[in-house]
């Protein structure tokens, strides 16, 4: 979502397709892409469930998710 949303920016700011902004700096967004998908993963292989840290306990962090809804 942050791509697109990035993208579609830059495209009103420069007029450029994203098409032409791809083919303009592919490197940068190949490695804004890997980028964005490391950090995704982090935290699926850092920690286990059910893990507290402070005061983010399962417990609390459901009560949280469910009032922001």
């Amino acid at each position: 979502m942050l791509g697109f949303v990035a993208a579609l920016g830059a495209e009103l700011s420069t007029g450029d397709s994203v098409l032409r902004q791809l083919a303009e700096e592919p490197t940068l967004i190949t490695l804004t892409f890997i980028l964005f998908s490391a950090a995704s993963l982090v935290p699926a292989f850092a920690r286990k469930k059910g893990d507290t840290v402070g005061p983010f306990t399962p417990q609390a962090e459901m009560l949280n998710g469910r009032a922001a809804m």
